[in-house]
This record gives C-alpha cells, structure tokens and sequence, in this order.
C-alpha cells in the first residue's frame, strides 16, 4: 500500500466542499510553488502531475481563497505562494 503526502492545511477551501482529490491536488500544486521561484501554469502542472486544466482550475481556486497570486514577469504570467495560507494557520 502506497503511502500519499499528507494534505497541506492551506488547501482546504472555505467557500467549496473539500473532496480528497482535491485536497490532493491542491496540496500537490503548494507543494510546487514552495520549491524556488513562481511558476507558469505549465510549469505547476508537471511539477504537480496535474493536466493543465485541473492545475488552472485548482489554481484558481487557490487564488479566490488568497493562498496564491499571480505575478507578471517579463509578459507571463507566474504564480506564488501568498503569506495569507500561513497566517490562516497560526
């Protein structure tokens, strides 16, 4: 029996039901975003093994409760970590 990663806390939503798919996906895209500089879409999606638009979707999701937000670099679009997700944990 494999063991999964546990859920990050910051990936409960308020303001949906919370399924353990997506607690895994979301956990796996916080997961991503913790490892170096923001990302593009692409890139949490390979980093999280997520098609692209599930990784758009959870993303987004993660964006409308404020624990991540984008970033314009050099034209594109990249996504971080906010303090927000580690604020609602204290």
């Amino acid at each position: 029996m494999a063991l999964r990663p546990p859920i990050d806390p910051r990936a409960y939503l308020t303001s949906r039901r919370n399924v353990k798919a997506g607690l895994a996906s979301r956990s796996r895209i916080i997961r991503a975003l913790e490892e170096g500089e923001p990302k593009t879409l692409r890139e949490i999606s390979e980093a999280a093994g997520l098609s692209y638009s599930a990784a758009a979707h959870h993303v987004g999701l993660l964006r409308d409760e404020g624990v991540v937000r984008p970033e314009m670099m050099d034209r594109v679009k990249r996504w971080r970590l906010t303090g927000y997700g580690q604020q609602r944990l204290i």
